[in-house]
């Protein structure tokens, strides 16, 4: 039920306006967004999910806890800013990561992040700022 949904979200997170509302993402706390390019080339002037991209993720020190799930970096593929610093995320960065070949920002410092850090890393050519920092990574050789 709705009520309950309410009261996971407070348990896990200090600021979750607007989360899993009918409101549309682009109204959530911490997202920003853009006119997706049309088919055209032009962007697009409302901002509605079904028109706009998602190009900021910033949840940073928002208590959020558990596992960054893979379909955030297939869906989000325009994003350029992605900000879930100084959180409680724990387990190991997925290979999906790479997906995000338009992100410019990447801050997961300060989490419980563990394991390798994926290869495909490196296919994130416009990474301006990578921050890993403060987790339990290690590198594997290839």
């Amino acid at each position: 039920d709705t009520n309950s949904m309410e009261e996971d979200k407070r348990t896990y997170w200090y600021i979750s306006a607007d989360w899993m509302s009918d409101k549309g993402i682009c109204m959530w706390f911490g997202v920003q967004c853009a006119a997706r390019r049309g088919h055209d080339g032009n962007p697009t002037v409302t901002y509605d999910d079904d028109v706009a991209a998602v190009t900021h993720l910033n949840l940073a020190s928002n208590g959020i806890r558990g596992v960054l799930p893979p379909e955030i970096f297939m869906a989000l593929d325009q994003m350029r800013v992605l900000d879930m610093s100084t959180n409680f995320l724990g387990s190991t960065l997925p290979t999906e990561l790479g997906n995000l070949v338009s992100l410019e920002e990447l801050n997961l410092e300060h989490n419980a992040l563990l394991g390798p850090i994926p290869p495909s890393i490196g296919s994130m050519t416009n990474l301006l700022l990578l921050n890993l920092g403060a987790n339990l990574f290690f590198w594997v050789d290839t």
